[in-house]
């Protein structure tokens, strides 16, 4: 018998930690890059990931133009009760409100940090770590490409 999606949907779900006090379904199965889960439900399928699958199984399809977003700030969880459709626009009102969005700009004070750190030998990446920056940004401003992105905060 060929497994339902939602076989192999809870069939990659860690119930141990929901059952210890911890209301996320965690994926167990392989994950993207930046956490979410991924799941193959055809072979020679792209993967989809695991709580959009989720909630289509729970709530229904995703209605065209949203997306599915957490309420937990997890993207291992696949728990239908913390996802719902949102647009692009929730979700980034939802990040802000939660300061998990990076700030797209740095302070003229943060400029002259980040020249007399790597003046004084620090690397890159060290900087960009302390900031809570992408290395990217520092070398931007080192060769003063991001004075654009530079406020006056």
């Amino acid at each position: 018998m060929t497994p339902t999606a939602m076989d192999r949907l809870l069939d990659k779900v860690d119930w141990g930690a929901s059952a210890a006090g911890h209301p996320c379904w965690e994926w167990t199965g392989s994950r993207y890059h930046n956490g979410y889960g991924q799941l193959r439900m055809r072979l020679r399928e792209r993967p989809k990931r695991a709580h959009v699958v989720s909630h289509a199984l729970f709530k229904g399809p995703v209605p065209p133009g949203l997306m599915v977003l957490h309420t937990c700030d997890n993207p291992g969880c696949v728990n239908p009760e913390h996802l719902y459709a949102g647009t692009s626009q929730d979700n980034s009102d939802d990040k802000l409100s939660r300061g998990r969005a990076p700030s797209n700009r740095i302070t003229e004070r943060e400029v002259e940090q980040i020249k007399a750190e790597y003046r004084s030998g620090k690397l890159q990446r060290e900087i960009a770590q302390r900031l809570g920056i992408h290395q990217a940004t520092v070398s931007r401003v080192l060769s003063g490409k991001n004075l654009r992105r530079v406020s006056t905060e």
